[in-house]
């Protein structure tokens, strides 16, 4: 049986052999910010709150969240973003999700905002914000935003 191997001509991979991270300000460079279950944010209904930030530097920033709601909230409308201004909702389809409602009560759902690239010319703080639209119940929020430099 023979294998057929693809050999690239150019690669974009970043080799670390020594084991120390990137420095600041260069390729790979990672930020993160988590808010662990015991120290979820309480969302109050139809407001935007920020859950956590990072701050970024100028360069290109590819830049992802997950987020996990939870709760026993009566008529939920989910929204999660990532967003460079403070307690506003990013571009839907680009930086932000809705979920039309909690699968059943004292439920958690987790969702995800895939990487998306921001190009940044001065310091800029990035949060990741949250809102829920719910008539009877309580409502938390928990979760990770993370960018990793590529220019």
């Amino acid at each position: 049986m023979s294998h057929a191997f693809i050999i690239p001509t150019t690669t974009n991979v970043i080799i670390n052999t020594t084991g120390i991270p990137p420095l600041p300000e260069t390729i790979g460079e990672y930020i993160s910010s988590y808010i662990v279950p015991g120290s979820a944010v309480s969302l109050t209904t139809n407001v935007i709150s920020n859950v956590t930030s990072i701050t970024l530097t100028p360069g290109i920033w590819d830049v992802s969240a997950i987020m996990d709601f939870r709760g026993s909230p009566t008529g939920t409308n989910l929204t999660g973003s990532i967003s460079t201004t403070s307690a506003t909702r990013g571009l839907k389809g680009n930086s932000a999700f809705i979920c039309p409602t909690m699968p059943n009560i004292n439920s958690d759902i987790s969702i995800s905002i895939p990487s998306f690239r921001i190009n940044v010319t001065s310091t800029i703080p990035v949060y990741m914000t949250a809102s829920g639209t719910f008539s009877a119940g309580l409502l938390s929020v928990y979760g990770r935003i993370s960018a990793t430099r590529v220019a």
